[in-house]
């Protein structure tokens, strides 16, 4: 989370270009690194079992502003082409996280555990965002936009992932919401 002010500052920020990388580069440095320390972490703590509620809590917290904040600046440089994946991955992001609280509430926070699809998504969304931060769609070179036509799938693919393994959370979470009792008002 600590690299999500380095990574908007930077984004904004009018900096002399950094010898050898431009500050698209660098951000994008910043940002993989992030992405790979997040992923280094989770499997850290699994393979060593010392998982603790509270990183339970804010692994998934740190993943989902570090993506959204990405997303949100990219949408901002790249328009419609990557603010229309960016608004379906938020969304379901913002939704599967209610029903997860809200199952929790009820005790049934395992029904919509992380999953396979999931993880993938979260994955392939980093390595996009990560290859769209450093390239330029009128890159200088055909590899440049060759990936960063790559990079713009990716984000496409990963907002398929994001639907189908939503619907799956809530899917698993059917039964639950259609047993028709009234909660709150």
């Amino acid at each position: 989370m600590v690299s999500i002010p380095i990574v908007v500052l930077l984004f904004h920020l009018p900096l002399p270009s950094l010898h050898p990388f431009t500050n698209r580069h660098l951000i994008s440095l910043i940002y993989a690194l992030a992405s790979y320390t997040d992923f280094l972490d989770g499997y850290l703590a699994r393979r060593w079992s010392i998982a603790s509620p509270f990183g339970a809590f804010l692994d998934p917290v740190a993943d989902k502003l570090m993506v959204s904040t990405t997303l949100i600046l990219l949408a901002g440089l790249y328009g419609p082409i990557v603010s229309i994946p960016t608004a379906v991955i938020i969304a379901r992001e913002i939704s599967v996280s209610a029903l997860r609280e809200w199952m929790s509430g009820r005790g049934l926070r395992d029904v919509v555990k992380v999953g396979w699809a999931g993880k993938a998504k979260t994955a392939l969304t980093m390595v996009a965002s990560t290859l769209l931060l450093a390239l330029e769609p009128t890159g200088r070179g055909r590899v440049e936009e060759i990936l960063w036509k790559a990079a713009v799938g990716g984000i496409y693919a990963s907002a398929w992932l994001t639907v189908t393994s939503g619907l799956g959370y809530f899917e698993a979470a059917k039964g639950e919401l259609m047993q028709g009792r009234k909660i709150g008002r």
